[in-house]
């Protein structure tokens, strides 16, 4: 018997959408995919997926993952704070 593997799930995005994989907030660090960032009016950390911004409406948005695993998305004026590696993995490495 032959197994067939499935497609994994390909996220299609509209074409007016621009996708960014690296974005900096103004007056803070850069995000890159995985990276943490802190947002106002929310509890804990959220990990950077990708910025996008819609042409034909010239909105923007942040897209990322919560410390419980779900999908958020965020205006980029609301993220507070770029967090960096802590000092006992700097130290680590």
């Amino acid at each position: 018997m032959i197994k067939v593997r499935k497609a994994k799930n390909v996220v299609r995005f509209p074409e007016h959408w621009v996708i960014s994989e690296e974005f900096r907030p103004e007056g803070k660090g850069l995000l890159t995919p995985g990276r943490e960032f802190t947002v106002t009016g929310n509890r804990g950390r959220c990990r950077f997926r990708h910025h996008v911004t819609n042409t034909r409406t010239g909105e923007s948005w942040v897209e990322a993952w919560d410390k419980y695993r779900r999908f958020r998305s965020f205006d980029p004026s609301r993220i507070r704070v770029v967090h960096t590696r802590s000092a006992k993995l700097r130290e680590s490495a």
